[in-house]
């Protein structure tokens, strides 16, 4: 089956759609008709939410009758992320746990005197989540100005990831 996923297929089947969005299309109405490639590429475009479609019959033992781009398939082919990139905010969040975890295992590593480290350790324990946020938001502004120069420190990381 995977070998009749094709990209440029998927790319034409968008673009045909998005000329009579917001309208329907026949699938019978892509170049080749009603073909096994095209139904197969339509359901799996329709199954990533870049294409709603209209069953012949049911979904289960029917064929896509019509395709009709949705906003994913339009957001895809703007090759910008469309109102997707605009609405789709990325949020990452830290437990206090976590926090606090990596306060005190950097706090163990530090040299200042163990009646020192104690005393912060303990009040690290105990700091309200709100308080945690904003040592968070300074340590990481401390870093980032550590950083010499932060476009070929990001270049060499981002390599890596991908």
């Amino acid at each position: 089956m995977g070998e009749l996923l094709d990209r440029e297929l998927q790319k034409r089947i968008l673009a045909d759609a998005a000329e009579r969005y917001p309208g329907k299309l026949r699938l019978e109405g892509l170049p080749g008709g009603e073909t096994r490639e095209n139904v197969v590429n339509s359901v799996y475009l329709h199954e990533h939410d870049m294409l709603a479609v209209t069953w012949k019959g049911n979904v289960v033992w029917g064929s896509p009758q019509y395709v009709r781009i949705t906003a994913k398939g339009l957001d895809f082919l703007a090759n910008d992320g469309g109102l997707s990139a605009v609405l789709g905010v990325v949020t990452v969040k830290l437990h206090d746990d976590t926090i606090r975890g990596l306060l005190l295992a950097k706090l163990e590593t530090s040299s200042a005197p163990i009646e020192v480290r104690q005393k912060l350790a303990e009040q690290i324990k105990t700091l309200p989540a709100e308080a945690l946020k904003e040592i968070t938001l300074s340590a990481m502004k401390s870093g980032l100005q550590q950083i010499p120069d932060v476009a070929v420190w990001l270049a060499k990381h981002l390599s890596e990831l991908f």
